[in-house]
């Protein structure tokens, strides 16, 4: 891509969906920018070409397809793919005329087959990474030529190009014939096994490389153990190598490389390249700078040469105790699977004798390098970066998470200036990335550089809106700046020499630090910044929630002044919804903060908007402490507010002071904010001290409650709900207050939590300030205090056990009558807890119930979750306490993990795991048993074993008298009595039955039923008591309400029922399809008899499945004495 000289900058190549872009590079003729890997869509492969204008005007961008290839690696012709298009810049009416440039190149060669280029046995990653590197080696030297050299040339037709790239990623996962010869396995055929690291001991400063690689000995062709072979062996190898050193000379010794040194890209082991084992060599041990001798220096052939002193693409790597000289790029850590490297202890942009080396990049993080540590509060890890156009550059999607610690910049090791144009540089997607610290050593220092110290910038969405989301990868987002020194000398003193920004730019690189285009959700915080002339800038519409808070500008970690020409903090072009909080900004010639809607040359900028001001500190100043820049000076406040400009121009408050506090007007819900002011009444600001804020009422009123001196000055802004601040309102000189008496203005109740701290301001207003007394019990572990200036304090954690309401009287004096009173409630609440076992075991077909038990104030509720197992139930009982209850069903054996929940809206809920588990019933365990040992009324209530009864036909017929269940029959009614929690298939149902007299014209009828799915669905076995006490007995099936015989009814002989006399009834159901249904009848005076009055079989499918039991009474409507009672005992049903 060629566009004119200064006129832009190539940020990036966004691809969409799939695909790696690599970064822009300037070659000797134009841009070069490539991709690999994509994906394409239903017509053709898109991409978008990102660039930032640097120049206003027309803008021709020319761009030539230099080479393309489809996913296999072919090459796709280019030669007609040439265009220049134009784009207007700003307002400037002149032509930016791109270069004529180059054209797409042709091979001298037809391709061959794909070869090795890490010649291990098999096509890699590894592979991909030298194709990666030769490939950006030849874009920065050939431009648009057809670069050549074996090292890239991937398929043989002797020029290095993207198609190598992408015919290596091509061929990624087939194996090769190499004749490389690992030491301890091929790697290409057999699982990687845990292998033992090796230590290669450099011993020779030449350069010359392995002579045979991959087989486990560090030589070249005499023998010498070099660095070029140590890292050629510890690529190849698996395990966790080492390289040290032990060189002839003094550290550090010199490594005159002549080439790129081999790429750290094994994925088998990593590698520590430890320089500090070089004699003589000593890691840094000073608080300051750096005393320490690294010890080896490794120097290339200086920046037109276009190497790197290590190129990492590997995890896990280690580089220590090394000094990078005469390179272009120091160290690179590059691709996805470069990760957890440690760059620690090591000089970058320095000779041995720390004299200036220059390069482009001294670290630079590469397209998706992540989670890399560089620098460590360690202070031997503490690295030396300068000299380099930019310290540390990162750059691409993907590359997040990194951490910078401790590391000095554009700063010799010896403290004087190594200047850089930039310290720290992010382009085009890095997220997440820490940079400092707050704790012991963890501060970066940066000293002079050309441009800003550290800036965020050229972040993009190629999918959505432009200028409008910038949420996907190439976004900059949720980095950290936090406690660095930028703009000092190494021990925190200023110097006007090593501010950041000593060349002015006319765009937007004069500041100490920058959040710039496509950087939002940033935070800055704590740092301390000098600058020539803006401390720090938020600026873009894409620069969007960032974060700059607690900041320093223009004082020395010292104290010292440092003075800037520009704003401690400019905000501009568009930028929304950021939080300027609690900087502490002096000698600012230009002013505090202001929020520009100019670019640095007087151009017309878009304000910035929704930028909340917050308690900042501007001291030093000739300029305003806020500008929003709708006219010349402070903005005035206008009816109606209607004008527009920067955060809406938002009218600053009405202010009125009194010693008894300030007052005025605002925008209705917004904060005024009260300060203390430097300047004279009817001046504007200086804010220097942040005396309280409060919140505009609904009509717009509003007071703030302080204590001021008589002839103090205040000022005011105002935030609106929508972040929008204002300017600082006129000062305000404080009124001597006529005495007012005391009333309280604070609430009459407030609550506190049982073992969480509180604390509750009473407030009160009138003057002079008011005393303020409390009388009555406070619970233990809660104090009240007054605080001597109208205001008073309960707080403390309540003690276990005080749980209640507590009721205060406040007295408020200030010698002018009345006192003011307040009755108050001090409410302690109890955070609800569970007080019952987290486990309960019920019996199948046995009723079973546990209580649940919680505590808390106010009475918590409590809930379960899970699932409960049939016939079982669960309730909240609304006082604390909640009950599983009921009959488990047969077949519902188990366990049931449960939640109980207990709630009372304190804090958190409090919550319990709970197991309910079913037993099943003991081996020959009945089902259900029923003595009828119980006196009820009206209800059957429930069986010993066997759930509760369900009564139909009218309660008042039922009853129990302590020995029997009892049924009073009149004629012609039936009443039925069920046991649904019980359910068997094959069973042995029995009981005994009285009557307490005959029938009279009629008879009695009482049944057993089981399987009964409902009223209507059933096996009875019929027992029918005749009027001279004779028995008969039948079985009948009842399939929706029909009932119907299976077999004649049949006397029983030998018995005659007498009244009060009990009958023995048994019946059984075996099996299924069919069922065996038979019954028995006798004289429960005698002996059971074996045999059986009746047997049948069925096999209706509605009667073939588990179901309940039941017992049913009858009078024939006949019968001229009812009613009758029908009694029934010792109820059991069982397995048979």
């Amino acid at each position: 891509m060629y566009v004119a000289a200064g006129a832009a900058e190539v940020v990036g190549l966004a691809t969409f969906g799939p695909g790696t872009s690599m970064r822009p590079e300037l070659g000797v003729d134009g841009w070069t920018i490539g991709a690999y890997g994509l994906a394409g869509g239903t017509d053709a492969t898109h991409v978008q070409l990102v660039i930032d204008p640097l120049k206003a005007g027309w803008l021709q961008v020319r761009v030539v397809f230099d080479a393309a290839s489809d996913a296999a690696g072919n090459r796709i012709s280019t030669a007609a793919l040439d265009a220049v298009s134009t784009l207007q810049v700003g307002s400037d009416a002149r032509l930016l005329v791109a270069p004529a440039g180059g054209r797409g190149h042709a091979p001298s060669k037809n391709a061959a087959r794909v070869r090795e280029l890490h010649a291990d046995g098999k096509f890699d990653q590894a592979d991909i990474d030298e194709a990666r590197t030769a490939w950006q080696a030849a874009r920065v030297g050939a431009g648009g030529g057809c670069a050549s050299g074996a090292g890239g040339d991937a398929n043989g037709d002797e020029c290095v190009d993207i198609v190598d790239v992408q015919a290596s990623l091509a061929a990624t996962g087939s194996t090769t014939t190499s004749s490389v010869r690992i030491a301890t396995a091929t790697a290409a055929t057999l699982a990687p096994a845990a292998v033992p690291g090796r230590t290669f001991t450099v011993t020779s400063s030449l350069d010359t490389p392995d002579a045979s690689a991959g087989n486990g000995l560090c030589a070249d062709s005499s023998g010498l153990c070099t660095l070029r072979a140590a890292l050629t062996e510890a690529d190849y190898l698996q395990g966790d190598d080492r390289i040290e050193f032990n060189l002839v000379g003094n550290a550090p010794v010199v490594i005159q490389i002549g080439s790129r040194l081999p790429l750290v890209t094994s994925r088998n082991g990593s590698v520590t390249i430890d320089g500090y084992t070089q004699p003589g060599s000593q890691a840094n041990s000073a608080n300051v700078s750096s005393n320490g001798v690294p010890g080896v220096e490794i120097r290339g052939n200086g920046s037109a040469a276009k190497e790197y002193g290590l190129y990492i693409t590997s995890m896990g790597n280690t580089v220590r105790g090394l000094v990078f000289a005469n390179l272009w790029r120091g160290v690179m850590v590059d691709g996805a699977d470069a990760y957890d490297n440690r760059i620690v202890g090591n000089w970058v942009g320095f000779h041995r004798d720390q004299s200036s080396s220059a390069g482009q990049y001294g670290i630079l993080l590469n397209t998706g390098a992540h989670g890399n540590v560089i620098g460590s509060p360690a202070l031997a890890d503490r690295n030396i970066i300068g000299n380099y156009s930019t310290g540390i550059d990162e750059y691409g999607p993907g590359t997040d998470a990194n951490v910078v610690r401790n590391n000095q910049f554009c700063i010799a090791p010896n403290g004087l200036p190594a200047t850089c144009n930039s310290g720290i540089d992010h382009n085009f997607g890095p997220k997440n990335e820490l940079l400092g610290g707050l704790g012991t050593n963890e501060r970066n220092i940066f000293g002079p550089s050309r441009l800003q110290g550290i800036e965020f910038s050229h972040g993009y969405n190629p999918v959505g809106p432009p200028d409008t989301d910038f949420s996907p990868a190439f976004a900059i987002t949720g980095n950290q700046i936090v406690g660095n020194w930028v703009g000092f000398k190494a021990d925190g003193s200023y110097d006007a020499g090593y501010r950041s920004g000593l060349n002015f730019s006319s765009s937007d690189n004069d500041q100490g630090i920058n959040v710039y285009d496509g950087a939002s959700d940033n935070v800055v915080d704590s740092n301390f910044v000098a600058s020539v002339y803006d401390g720090i800038q938020v600026e873009a519409p894409t620069a969007l929630r960032n974060i700059v808070r607690n900041n320093t500008i223009g004082v020395s970690p010292l104290g010292q002044a440092a003075p800037l020409t520009g704003w401690g903090l400019k905000i501009r072009w568009g930028t929304k919804d950021d939080v300027i909080q609690g900087n502490v900004i002096r000698n600012a010639a230009a002013g505090g903060i202001g929020l520009l809607n100019t670019t640095n040359t007087g151009g017309p900028l878009a304000p910035a908007y929704n930028v909340k001001l917050t308690r900042n500190i501007i001291t030093d100043t000739n300029g305003p402490a806020i500008d929003l820049f709708g006219v010349a000076g402070p903005d005035p406040n206008d009816p109606g507010d209607g004008d527009t400009g920067a955060n809406t121009l938002l009218n600053s408050p009405t202010l009125l002071a009194t010693n008894a506090g300030a007052s005025g007007t605002a925008l209705a819900g917004a904060t005024v904010e009260l300060y203390r002011a430097s300047r004279a009444e009817g001046a504007y600001g200086l804010p220097v001290q942040y005396l309280g804020s409060a919140t505009a009422a609904g009509n717009g009123s509003w007071s703030i409650p302080v204590s001021l001196a008589t002839n103090d000055v205040v000022t005011a802004l105002q935030i609106a709900t929508d972040l929008n601040t204002s300017e600082l309102a006129a000062n305000v000189l404080v009124a001597s207050a006529s005495p007012t008496a005391p009333s309280f203005t604070s609430a009459s109740s407030v609550a506190f939590t049982i073992g969480n701290p509180g604390t509750f301001t009473i407030t009160t207003s009138g003057y002079p300030s008011a005393t303020i007394r409390q009388t009555g019990a406070l619970p233990s572990g809660v104090t009240f205090n007054d605080n001597g200036n109208g205001t008073a304090s309960l707080a403390g954690t309540p003690a276990a056990g005080s749980a209640g309401t507590y009721a205060l009287t406040l007295t408020a004096s200030n010698g002018v009558n009345p006192d003011g009173n307040q009755s108050f409630s001090l409410v302690v609440r109890a955070a609800p807890t569970i007080t019952s076992a987290a486990a309960a075991t019920f019996t199948t077909g046995q009723f079973g119930t546990f209580t649940v038990t919680a505590t808390g104030s106010p009475t918590p509720t409590v809930a379960l979750a899970g699932s409960l197992p049939t016939g079982v139930s669960f309730v909240d009982n609304r006082d604390g306490s909640g009950t599983i209850s009921g009959t488990p069903s047969p077949g519902t054996a188990g366990t049931y993990p449960l939640s109980i929940t207990a709630a009372n809206g304190i804090q958190l809920d409090a919550t319990q795991s709970f197991t309910l588990t079913i037993d099943p019933a003991p081996a020959g365990a009945p089902f259900a048993v029923d003595t009828f040992s119980r006196t009820l009324t009206g209800a059957w209530g429930s069986a010993e074993t066997g759930g509760a009864w369900t009564l139909s036909g009218g309660t008042t017929s039922f009853s129990v008298d302590g020995a029997s269940g009892n049924i009073v029959l009149s004629p012609g009614a039936t009443r039925t009595a069920r046991l649904g929690s019980v359910s068997f298939l094959e069973g042995d149902l029995s009981a005994s039955l009285s009557i307490d007299k005959l029938p009279v014209s009629g008879s009695v009828f009482a049944y057993l039923s089981g399987r009964q799915t409902s009223i209507g669905t059933e096996y009875r076995a019929k027992v029918r008591i005749a009027s001279d006490g004779r028995i008969y007995a039948q079985l009948l099936k009842v399939i929706g309400n029909t009932e119907s015989a299976l077999g004649s009814e049949v006397l029983v002989g030998g018995v005659t029922l007498v009244p009060g006399a009990k009958l023995g009834i048994r019946t059984q159901f075996l099996g299924a399809n069919p069922t065996t249904f038979r019954m028995r009848v006798w004289a429960l005076a005698g002996s059971e008899p074996s045999t059986w009055n009746s047997t049948a079989s069925n096999s209706d499918a509605a009667l073939q499945g588990p179901a309940g039991v039941a017992v049913r009474g009858y009078v024939s409507g006949t019968t001229s004495n009812g009613p009758i009672t029908l009694s029934f005992d010792d109820l059991r049903a069982a397995a048979p």
